[in-house]
């Protein structure tokens, strides 16, 4: 699986919604599709690295079970 795979499922449920979606969220959906286990295992550099280049927006959530979650950029940025 490469990051271009995960940008366009993000890009697709942008379309539909402005949810945030987890690490684990995404990895569960594009497992869904047909995408290896061994594919999925960079799921999470993957999603690291498009929020370092800025291809996708990211943010944290919670205190004390601080977890990372990812979108999209919109359209219209």
């Amino acid at each position: 699986m490469s990051q271009r795979d995960v940008i366009i499922y993000l890009e697709t449920q942008r379309q539909t919604n402005n949810k945030y979606y987890t690490a684990t969220e995404i990895r569960r959906a594009l497992k869904k599709q047909g995408i290896s286990e061994s594919a999925l295992k960079n799921t999470h550099d993957n999603l690291r690295k498009l929020a370092i280049y800025g291809l996708i927006e990211w943010k944290g959530r919670g205190v004390w079970d601080h977890i990372k979650v990812f979108r999209a950029k919109s359209e219209c940025e």
